[in-house]
């Protein structure tokens, strides 16, 4: 999934941080363990004119997180970003992940 920021929003952050139905608007302050990176779940990736950014779900945390190339995410590192697919290293291990999506659950019959 691409998607393209509006003018004068910095980074994917600014929106992933604002929760829609959080009456305070703010993300829960989540600590997490370092997670392998097979277990997490790149959900999408968000270009602007001149970056892109990798959105990540976490097993078991309540929001995603946004990270440019370089940033740091549950110990390993953001080598690069495509439009395609996100590399990420940790020590001598390296990975390629590409989104995924979940298929919609059915509604209760």
């Amino acid at each position: 999934m691409m998607l393209t920021l509006m003018p004068g929003y910095a980074c994917a952050d600014d929106l992933l941080d604002r929760p829609l139905f959080k009456p305070d608007r703010r993300a829960s302050q989540n600590s997490s363990s370092a997670v392998p990176a097979e277990e997490m779940i790149l959900t999408g990736i968000v270009s602007s004119r001149n970056w892109l950014q990798a959105v990540f779900q976490i097993p078991g945390a309540k929001t995603s997180k946004a990270i440019g190339t370089g940033g740091m995410i549950e110990g390993w590192k953001v080598t690069s970003i495509t439009p395609a697919a996100v590399n990420l290293e940790r020590g001598s291990e390296k990975i390629r992940l590409t989104p995924r999506f979940r298929a919609p659950k059915s509604p209760p019959q």
